[in-house]
C-alpha cells in the first residue's frame, strides 16, 4: 500500500533537512610538558641581534683545604671562574588560508572556531618540541638502565651520546640514582658540583608515559605511595618520590618523550634548577594577513621568533640535566 514515509526522498524525507551540530570536534592533542621548566630571559627582545649571550660564574679556583691562616701571613687571593653561553634564536610559524566563498557559506564560524584554535594548537607542539631539542635534548649527561630487573645497574655516559642499549625498564631505583647524582655532582665516576634542586627541595623527571607505568608499578613506588598524597603543583605531575639527599617529582608526557627515537620507550629527561633557558624575540602570537584578490583570499598564521639553549655544559664544571636514553 503507498503511503507517506521517510523511506525514500519522494516520499517524504525532503520535507526535513539534516542539521547541522554548531559545535566542531577537534582532534586530541598530546600534553606540552617542556616549556614550562625553560626560563625566559626578560632582558632579551627585538634589536638585540640573532644571538643572546649569557654568562656562567663558577666557584673560586680553590682547593677545598679548611683556608686556615697562619700569623703575618697575608690572605692568599684566588680568582673566580667565568664562562660564557649562546643561545640563537630562530623564526617559527604556519599559516592556513581561506576563500571568501568558504567564509560566507560555512554555516560555523570559520576563523574564530576552526583556524585560529588549530593555529593556537600547532603553536603548542612545535614550541614544545623546540624547548626539547634546542634545550633539554642536548645535554651531555646520558643514563641508561642496565642490567636485570632483579639486579638493576645504571650506566652514565657523559659525551651526549648514549653508546649503551638499554637492558630494561626504567624502575624506583633509577629514580633514586638520579636524585643521588645531581646532589652530590657525582656521575658515575666523574666528578661534577652539585646541582640545586628544580624548586628548592625536587628535581624534576619529564616522564613517557611508558616510564611512568614502570615506576609506577614497582612495588617500592607503590609503598611509597600508600602512605601521602604529594602535591600536584607541576601540568602533568604524577607522584614524588626521594632517593638519599632530595626528592624527584615526576611529570607525564605524551608528546616527545619516547616517541622519537626508536624502539626504547622509557625515556625521561631530568632538569635541576637553571637547566634550560629561552630568549624572545617576538612572543608567540596568531596574525591576520592582507587579503588578496580584492578581499576574496584570506589566512592566518601564528609566529614566533627566539630560541632556547641548555645553560650549563659538562665543560664549565657542572651539569643541571639527566638524559635517560638507549643506544
Amino acid at each position: 500500500m503507498a503511503a507517506q514515509g521517510w523511506y525514500s526522498n519522494a516520499a517524504g524525507a525532503y520535507t526535513a533537512n539534516n542539521k547541522l551540530s554548531k559545535k566542531l570536534r577537534t582532534v586530541g592533542q598530546p600534553m606540552f610538558r617542556f616549556r614550562q621548566f625553560s626560563d625566559p630571559q626578560q632582558e632579551y627582545g627585538r634589536k638585540n641581534g640573532k644571538q643572546f649571550l649569557f654568562n656562567r660564574q663558577g666557584n673560586l679556583t680553590t682547593t677545598l683545604d679548611g683556608a686556615y691562616l697562619s700569623e703575618g701571613v697575608p690572605i692568599p687571593k684566588s680568582t673566580v671562574a667565568y664562562s660564557q653561553g649562546t643561545l640563537t634564536v630562530y623564526e617559527s610559524g604556519k599559516a592556513v588560508a581561506w576563500s571568501e566563498l568558504f567564509d560566507s557559506l560555512s554555516e560555523i564560524e570559520v576563523k574564530e572556531q576552526s583556524i585560529v584554535k588549530s593555529l593556537v594548537n600547532d603553536m603548542a607542539k612545535q614550541l614544545d618540541y623546540r624547548c626539547y631539542s634546542e634545550g633539554a635534548n642536548t645535554a651531555d649527561v646520558c643514563y641508561i638502565p642496565t642490567g636485570t630487573d632483579a639486579n638493576p645497574t645504571g650506566t652514565w655516559d657523559l659525551d651526549g651520546t648514549p653508546s649503551t642499549t638499554a637492558t630494561r625498564r626504567v624502575q624506583v631505583y633509577d629514580l633514586k640514582n638520579w636524585c643521588d647524582a645531581f646532589s652530590w655532582g657525582v656521575y658515575g665516576s666523574t666528578q661534577y658540583v652539585p646541582a640545586p634542586p628544580w624548586d628548592g627541595t625536587n628535581y624534576v623527571a619529564v616522564c613517557s608515559i611508558s616510564a611512568l607505568r614502570s615506576i609506577g608499578d614497582d612495588p617500592e613506588f607503590e609503598k611509597a605511595n600508600y602512605y601521602g598524597d604529594p602535591e600536584k603543583l607541576f601540568s602533568g605531575e604524577k607522584g614524588r618520590l626521594g632517593g638519599a639527599s632530595a626528592s624527584c617529582r615526576m611529570v607525564a608526557d605524551n608528546h616527545i618523550s619516547g616517541r622519537l627515537s626508536g624502539a626504547y620507550s622509557d625515556e625521561c629527561t631530568v632538569f635541576a634548577e637553571d637547566a634550560v633557558i629561552e630568549g624572545v624575540c617576538t612572543a608567540e602570537e596568531v596574525r591576520d594577513g592582507l587579503p588578496g584578490d580584492h578581499g576574496r583570499d584570506q589566512s592566518s598564521a601564528w609566529y614566533y621568533l627566539g630560541g632556547w639553549s641548555k645553560v650549563w655544559p659538562v665543560a664549565a664544571g657542572d651539569n643541571r640535566i639527566i638524559r635517560v636514553r638507549s643506544a
